[in-house]
C-alpha cells in the first residue's frame, strides 16, 4: 500500500477554514472530560483510558471520515476516505491508541483546525505503514521462554521435516501456464536496475527498508497484469507476445511479528503473508484469509536451533488453525542471502534447496512472483467443501443406497486439532443438527473408521455411519518429489519418541554391531470424511453428576460390546471421543463412543503393537502406562495394545473430568499436573503419572484435586484405581478373561449412582 503524500494545497487550506472542525472537536473533548488534561507537549494513546477513548476516537473518526474536508481531500484522492474507514472498522478489532498521538495532542493542545488536519493525514500515513496485527489462536504466555513456546512444534516436525527434496522446483514452479510471467517479472525488474534486478534490494534486511523494497516491487510489477505492462524486457517477447497472461490474484501484506528471544533482533526480521487481492481492504484480515507466508531476517539460520524456520512454523500453526482442511501451504524464509521455499502438510515440511539470492536473483524474484499467481489448487487450499453465498455443503457415498449424498453443513467446525503433523481431526454439525461431519487425515495402511463403524453397527452405544468419502492422500500431494534419508532435518533435544516420519534407531549392542531401523520415510495419510450419528453433547458439557457418571458407565459398557461382539479395539479413550446422548432415544444409552480412527481389528494383531520404535497412538493425557513405558524405553519393541489400557483411559478421562469442572467461580480449576501430560515427551509423562498415581500420592496429588462438585467421587477413584493396578501396586498386565476387569469397574459406577441424587 502506497502512503498518502502528505500535502494541503492553498485551495484546500482555504477550504479547511471555511469548513471549522469545532462541533466535532468539543463533542471529543467532552466525551473525553473525565482524563486530565495533558501537561507536556503531547499525549500518548496509553495514557487515554481505553474503554471510553477507544469509543470517543472511533466517533472522531468518523466525524471526520463524513466531513467536507475529507470529501474535498476525496475528490483529489479516494485513499484518505478509504484509509480512514478502515481506521475506524479496526479499532474495534484492536488497533494502538498509541498511533493517535499526534492528532490527540494536536486537539487538547488547542491546535488550528490545519493542524489538525495535517495530523489527521499524518494518522492516515501511519496507519499505512503499520504491520496488520492478525489475533492469534496460540499466545505467548508472559511467563513463558521462547523455548518453551516452540517446544510443541520443535516436537512435532523433529522427525517429518525434509529439505533439498528432489523434484521440489520442478513440481511447484515449472510447468505452469504462469511460467512466462514469473520470468518476463525479473526482465522487467532487471531492466528497471540496470540489468541488475536486486539492485535496489537492501544489503541489510531490516523491516523497514526490507518492506518499502517489497512494496515497491509488488506495486510496479505484481499489481497489474502482464497486458497493462509498459514495460518490454530487453531481448525477451512483449506482453502481446505471451499467452495466457496472468494478473496478480495475491498480495503481499506485512505481518505484525511475534517477540523474539533476542529483542535487539526485532528490527531486522519481517514477516509477511499473501491474501487474495479479491479479498476487501475494508474489512480486517484473519488467518482464513492466509494464502503463503513468508519470514525474511537478516540472520543466517542456525542449522542446529532452526530458529528462523520455526518463526514461519508458528504461522504456518495458526493457518492450519483457521483453515483445518487445507491440504498444504507455501512458505519461503529467506535468511540474510539464502532462501528456502518450504511447503507444510499434515505429515510434516519439505523444503528446498538454499538458494543463494545474490547469485540467483531470477529464481527469488520469480518465487515472489509465482506465490502471488498460484491458483487455489496450486496453493493447497481446500477444495472438498463446496461454498457459494447461499450455503456450505458436502458430498459423500450413502452408507445404505452406496449413491452419492449431498449434505449442508455449519460454515465453522466445532471441533479442531491443535496441531499441525497430526490426523488433523475437524468437526462440523450438518445444519439440521442430525449429523456429524469428521475430517481427519488417518494412515494409508489402516483401514478406514468407515469400515469399523460398518462393523460396529449392531453395538449398542457406538455412533453409526451414514456415509463417507476419502478425499485425497499425502501420497498424492507429494508425488513427483525425491526423498531420502540424507534429507531428514537434524533438530536439537533427541527424543525417545516421534509422532511419524522416517527415524534411524542406532543402538550399540554389546553382543553385536550397530543396528539401523528404518520406518517410512513419511508418513502417508488419507483425508477422509464421515457422517455420522448422533451428534451428541461433550462429556464435559454434562448437566449433572448424575450425567457425568451415566455417561461414562455407557461408554464403557459400549466399548466392551465393541471389543467382545464386533473384535474392535478403540485405542484412542479420551473425554473428546465420550458423548453423551438421550437414552430414551438411543436404546438406553446415555454415552456412546465415537471417533475409531486409530480402532483395530483383533485380528490385526501384528498391528497392534504399541511404542515400537517410540512411535504410540492415543490421545498423550489420557495414555496408558503401559504404552507409555513402551514408547519411552528404546530397548523394548513395543507391547500390545491391550483392552485394559483402554479401561485405563477411560479413568484418566473421569480424574480428569472430576478434577477439571465444577469449581466455583472464585476457585481455579486443579489443571497444572494435566499440563504435565499434554506433551509429545512420553518419557516425562509416564515418570509423572506413575510418582502421582503411586499409593503413597495418589490421595493427595490426584484426590484433594477433586473440585467440590466431585468430591463424593473420591470413593469410586479409589475402586477404579484399585481394579486396574491391583492392590495399590502399578501392575500393568491384562487378564486373559475380560470381565475380571469390566464388571467391578462397571459396579464401581453403578454403586456410585446409587449415592448421587
Amino acid at each position: 500500500m502506497t502512503p498518502f503524500i502528505m500535502s494541503i494545497s492553498p485551495e484546500v487550506s482555504e477550504y479547511i477554514t471555511q469548513n471549522p472542525l469545532g462541533s466535532i472537536l468539543s463533542t471529543f473533548c467532552d466525551a473525553s472530560k473525565s482524563h486530565q488534561q495533558p501537561t507536556s507537549s503531547s499525549i500518548s494513546g496509553k495514557q487515554i483510558d481505553e474503554n471510553i477513548s477507544r469509543s470517543a476516537i472511533q466517533n472522531l473518526i468518523q466525524d471526520i471520515t463524513s466531513h467536507n474536508v475529507t470529501k474535498k481531500l476525496g475528490s483529489q484522492n479516494e485513499y484518505i476516505s478509504s484509509q480512514l474507514n478502515l481506521i475506524c472498522i479496526n479499532l474495534n478489532h484492536g488497533l494502538e491508541l498509541s498511533i493517535f498521538e499526534p492528532l490527540t495532542t494536536a486537539i487538547f493542545g488547542k491546535s488550528s483546525d490545519l493542524i489538525v488536519w495535517k495530523a489527521i493525514l499524518q494518522l492516515v500515513n501511519d496507519y499505512a505503514d503499520l504491520p496488520i496485527t492478525l489475533p492469534r489462536k496460540f499466545v505467548q504466555e508472559s511467563n513463558q521462554s521462547w523455548e518453551e513456546y516452540v517446544a510443541p512444534l520443535r516436537q512435532e516436525f523433529r522427525y517429518s521435516s525434509y529439505e533439498n527434496v528432489g523434484g521440489f522446483w520442478e513440481k511447484y514452479f515449472e510447468g505452469r501456464p504462469w511460467q512466462e510471467q514469473c520470468s518476463l517479472t525479473y526482465l522487467n525488474l532487471s531492466k528497471t536496475h540496470n540489468r541488475d534486478a536486486l539492485g535496489s534490494f537492501p544489503h541489510v534486511i531490516t523491516e523497514k527498508d526490507t518492506w518499502q523494497w517489497l512494496n515497491s516491487f509488488q506495486n510496479r510489477l505484481l499489481d497489474r497484469s502482464l497486458e497493462s505492462s509498459d514495460l518490454s524486457p530487453i531481448g525477451g517477447p512483449t506482453p502481446s507476445q505471451v499467452s495466457n497472461a496472468y494478473a496478480s490474484r495475491g498480495k503481499y501484506y506485512r505481518l505484525k511479528k511475534i517477540e523474539d528471544t533476542n529483542a535487539s533482533r526485532d528490527n531486522k526480521r519481517i514477516d509477511l503473508f499473501i491474501k487474495s487481492q479479491k479479498q476487501s481492504s475494508e474489512l480486517p484480515s484473519s488467518w482464513n484469509d492466509v494464502l503463503v507466508l513468508g519470514h525474511m531476517t537478516d540472520y543466517f539460520e542456525d542449522a542446529y536451533s532452526r530458529n528462523n524456520f520455526y518463526h514461519l512454523a508458528i504461522s504456518v500453526r495458526e493457518v492450519f488453525w483457521a483453515q483445518p482442511l487445507r491440504r498444504f501451504i507455501h512458505g519461503f524464509v529467506l535468511s540474510h542471502t539464502k532462501l528456502q521455499l518450504w511447503v507444510f502438510d499434515r505429515s510434516g515440511a519439505i523444503g528446498s534447496d538454499i538458494i543463494e539470492i545474490w547469485e540467483e536473483p531470477e529464481r527469488f524474484i520469480y518465487a515472489l512472483t509465482a506465490y502471488t499467481i498460484m491458483s487455489d489448487d496450486e496453493l493447497g487450499l481446500d477444495s472438498f467443501v463446496q461454498r457459494n453465498s447461499c450455503k456450505t455443503s458436502i458430498i459423500v457415498n450413502d452408507d445404505l443406497t452406496q449413491q452419492e449424498r449431498e449434505f449442508e453443513i455449519d460454515d465453522k467446525p466445532f471441533q479442531v486439532d491443535d496441531s499441525v503433523v497430526s490426523h488433523g481431526t475437524t468437526y462440523h454439525q450438518t445444519k439440521d443438527g442430525e449429523y456429524v461431519v469428521k475430517f481427519s487425515w488417518r494412515a494409508a495402511e489402516q483401514r478406514s473408521e468407515a469400515e469399523y463403524l460398518k462393523a460396529a453397527k449392531s453395538i449398542n452405544g457406538v455412533t453409526k455411519l451414514v456415509g463417507s468419502r476419502d478425499i485425497v492422500s499425502i501420497k498424492e500431494i507429494r508425488s513427483g518429489l525425491v526423498f531420502s534419508p540424507e534429507m531428514a532435518l537434524q533438530f536439537p533435544y533427541p527424543m525417545n519418541w516421534c509422532i511419524s516420519g522416517e527415524i534411524e534407531s542406532h543402538r550399540n549392542d554389546a553382543n553385536g554391531p550397530k543396528t539401523t531401523k528404518h520406518l517410512l520415510i513419511f508418513e502417508d495419510q488419507i483425508l477422509t470424511c464421515v457422517v455420522s450419528s448422533p451428534v451428541g453433547r461433550p462429556l464435559s458439557d454434562f448437566k449433572t453428576v448424575n450425567e457425568f457418571l451415566t455417561g461414562m458407565r455407557d461408554a464403557i459398557k459400549a466399548h466392551w460390546a465393541l471389543f467382545r461382539d464386533a473384535r474392535i479395539l478403540h485405542r484412542d479413550i479420551s473425554a473428546r471421543n465420550i458423548i453423551l446422548t438421550d437414552p430414551n432415544i438411543f436404546n438406553g444409552y446415555s454415552g456412546m463412543l465415537s471417533d475409531l480412527d486409530n480402532a483395530i481389528a483383533l485380528e490385526d494383531d501384528e498391528k497392534n503393537i504399541q511404542g515400537d520404535s517410540g512411535v504410540v497412538i492415543g490421545t498423550t493425557v489420557y495414555l496408558a502406562i503401559g504404552i507409555l513405558e513402551a514408547g519411552s524405553n528404546p530397548d523394548t519393541h513395543g507391547i500390545e495394545h491391550t483392552y485394559r489400557h483402554d479401561l485405563e483411559s477411560f479413568f484418566y478421562v473421569f480424574l480428569s473430568i472430576c478434577m477439571c469442572y465444577g469449581w466455583n467461580e472464585k476457585d481455579k480449576a486443579n489443571i497444572y499436573f494435566l499440563s504435565l501430560w499434554r506433551p509429545l515427551d512420553v518419557e516425562s509423562i509416564f515418570g509423572d503419572k506413575c510418582g502421582r498415581l503411586s499409593p503413597r500420592n495418589f490421595e493427595r496429588t490426584i484426590l484433594d484435586g477433586f473440585s467440590p462438585k466431585f468430591k463424593n467421587l473420591k470413593e469410586l477413584a479409589k475402586k477404579l484405581r484399585t481394579t486396574l493396578f491391583s492392590d495399590g501396586i502399578l501392575t500393568k498386565a491384562t487378564p486373559d478373561d475380560p470381565e475380571i476387569m469390566y464388571a467391578p469397574i462397571l459396579c464401581a459406577f453403578d454403586e456410585a449412582l446409587q449415592t448421587i441424587p
